[in-house]
């Protein structure tokens, strides 16, 4: 390296003019509250100031308080802004990591100003007798700095490919209130010996300033940031206050979660005391239910994992839940029925960024509103209504029997020409009676059947039977009652072992196949196919479809179809009362089958029910003599 040069004829010609832009550009810099122009003007002028064919800003990473993250030995920096290049050599340059090696390392690691003359030159040793100049015009190293750089000459390190080329180079540091360097500013040109020792302190004063304005700019958003979350918090605390009093006077329990975890953000009063526990903010909801000893179930008594938990589907998948059963069982061991809603807000509506930065809250996280019901009262209300039901249908069950017995017995004996012969419109009415009170009496022992399933007691009795030979005599049975439509059975098997209870299997296909045909009033074809399949590697199941071309189930109402009582607007005309498919799943659920449906409004329905596959691979004949 050539020594530095120390020729100072031009300083009474240009200082009073740039001391002049100096000046501007202080009282500019310390105007500006932008960090980005600030840089920007500060890389410009000082290109501009020393005629340098490019500049370079360089920043330190900081932390949210504005403070430099780590010691400024050993940290990177980065370009944040460059002129005099071209736009290719910009975004190249912003991506290239600096740190405290070569020629920048007086910049970065001790905050001390670099004019090289041309750094191609080989006696780079020379740099020594710079820093002395320094010394010598009043710069006081310290003992431990001074010891540090004197005896570690400089190296060049080389320039990265793409870099603008450069022989003279010119650096200084931009150094806080304490010390700390947090960047540099960095110029460049082609030609050896650009840079002037006046170029250098006009260089180290604007460093000065720019490293002032920089701390000014950040304290100044750090201000405005802390206003903000003040005003946030308060903003938050009015409307909490208010929501929170809005919802203390709800009788049902409510409250806010948000976030994969379910965190607390609000509860209401009655919320509080559903929970009977402590459930802090921002606590997550497993935490809070593995600290409190809750456990929550389904409505059949199983346990139902958190991760399946109504809440932890809303807050992980985004599922909205309407009026889901669920238990709660407290560590005394009493119980809580309840239904469970839960609603997804778009807190992005009504929360500002500064609100959700106070709430932890993140971009896209959801909020949940979560309401839970105490049911209790309804299912005692329901008990009732099941055991009046239960009495009722029983007590129903001798009267009728009588009256259609005597009503058989009374077409039996006219037909077999004992006693007077009755006419035809008698005969008529007396068998609409019979009809009648067989109807009666297979609704009576639906609701018997209801009213045992709820209590518990529902059991059935299984064996080995062939379902197609099961199969075909419901058929046979049920085709004789229609003669608009024709029920087709479609099979490739011989037969097909099921266990089963034989009483209840034939009961399920028969509601089946009497809906095929009732919702079906313009007649046609009911198809019934009956295949083998594979539950399992291990498991064969068989596999029985019902298929009608009648009225279908509107596809807002087929969530519900296998409800009690529940039947679809479109039915309402057909005589029915919403037990069959309930018994039928119920049943099916006993035999360790499965049943679902597919459909289509106007175009039909198909039943699916699938039953496990008895084992031994022999026919077994069916005990059908006595159904």
């Amino acid at each position: 390296m050539t020594p530095v040069a120390t020729d100072n004829s031009g300083w009474d010609t240009e200082a009073p003019r740039r001391l002049a832009a100096f000046s501007r550009m202080s009282m500019a810099l310390m105007r500006e509250f932008n960090e980005g122009r600030l840089i920007e003007n500060i890389t410009h002028t000082c290109c501009e100031a020393t005629h340098a064919e490019f500049a370079a800003c360089s920043l330190r990473s900081v932390d949210r308080e504005g403070k430099p993250i780590g010691p400024s030995d050993g940290s990177i920096f980065h370009i944040a802004c460059v002129v005099g290049v071209t736009e290719e050599q910009r975004i190249f340059a912003e991506t290239i990591p600096l740190g405290g090696i070569g020629f920048l390392r007086p910049i970065f690691n001790h905050g001390l100003p670099v004019r090289i003359d041309d750094i191609l030159s080989p006696n780079l040793a020379s740099y020594r007798s710079y820093l002395l100049d320094h010394e010598a015009g009043g710069f006081i190293f310290s003992p431990h700095l001074r010891e540090y750089i004197f005896a570690e000459p400089l190296h060049s390190v080389g320039l990265p490919p793409g870099h603008p080329p450069v022989r003279s180079f010119l650096g200084a540091p931009l150094v806080n209130y304490d010390g700390e360097v947090l960047g540099g500013l960095l110029l460049g040109h082609s030609q050896p010996g650009h840079f002037s020792a006046y170029d250098e302190v006009l260089i180290v004063g604007l460093a000065s300033v720019a490293a002032v304005a920089l701390e000014n700019v950040r304290l100044y958003h750090i201000s405005q940031l802390r206003d903000m979350e003040l005003k946030a918090h308060q903003e938050l605390e009015a409307h909490t206050a208010a929501l929170q009093m809005i919802l203390d006077e709800m009788p049902g329990s409510v409250y806010l979660v948000h976030g994969p975890e379910a965190r607390l953000v609000l509860v209401n009063r009655a919320g509080a005391s559903l929970w009977r526990g402590s459930w802090q903010p921002e606590q997550p909801m497993k935490e809070f239910l593995q600290q409190s000893q809750i456990m929550i179930f389904d409505d059949n008594g199983v346990p139902i994992p958190s991760e399946q938990l109504a809440t932890m589907r809303a807050v992980t998948q985004g599922e909205t839940t309407r009026q889901q059963q669920e238990k709660l069982r407290y560590p005394d061991g009493s119980y809580l029925p309840m239904i469970v809603s839960t609603s997804i807000i778009d807190v992005s509506q009504w929360l500002s960024p500064a609100m959700r930065s106070v709430l932890s809250m993140k971009e896209r996280e959801p909020l949940v509103v979560v309401v839970h019901q105490d049911v209790t009262a309804l299912m005692e209300a329901e008990r009732l209504k099941d055991e009046f039901i239960g009495i009722a249908a029983h007590e129903l069950r001798a009267p009728l029997a009588v009256l259609r017995g005597f009503s058989q017995t009374l077409m039996m004996q006219s037909e077999r020409g004992h006693g007077r012969k009755l006419a035809d419109w008698q005969l008529e009415a007396v068998e609409g009676i019979d009809q009648a009170t067989t109807r009666m009496t297979e609704l009576t022992d639906d609701l018997l059947d209801v009213t045992r399933l709820q209590a518990g007691c529902l059991s059935i009795q299984l064996e080995p039977c062939d379902l197609i030979a099961l199969i075909r005599r419901v058929v046979k049975r049920l085709q004789i009652t229609t003669t608009h439509h024709r029920i087709n059975v479609h099979t490739g098997l011989d037969y097909l072992v099921a266990m089963i209870d034989i009483n209840r299997i034939e009961q399920i296909l028969i509601n089946l196949l009497n809906n095929a045909i009732k919702y079906s009033p313009a007649g046609g074809d009911i198809d019934l196919d009956i295949s083998e399949g594979h539950e399992s590697a291990q498991v064969r199941v068989a596999v029985v479809s019902v298929r009608d071309y009648g009225i279908g189930i509107p596809a807002d109402q087929q969530g519900k179809i296998f409800d009690r009582f529940c039947r679809a607007d479109n039915a309402r005309a057909i005589s029915g009362t919403g037990l069959g498919l309930y018994l039928c799943r119920a049943l099916i659920e006993q035999h360790y089958g499965q049943i679902w449906f597919e459909s289509i409004e106007n175009e039909g329905t198909t039943f699916y029910i699938t039953l496990p596959v008895y084992m031994e691979e022999k026919p077994i004949t069916c005990p059908l003599e006595n159904l």
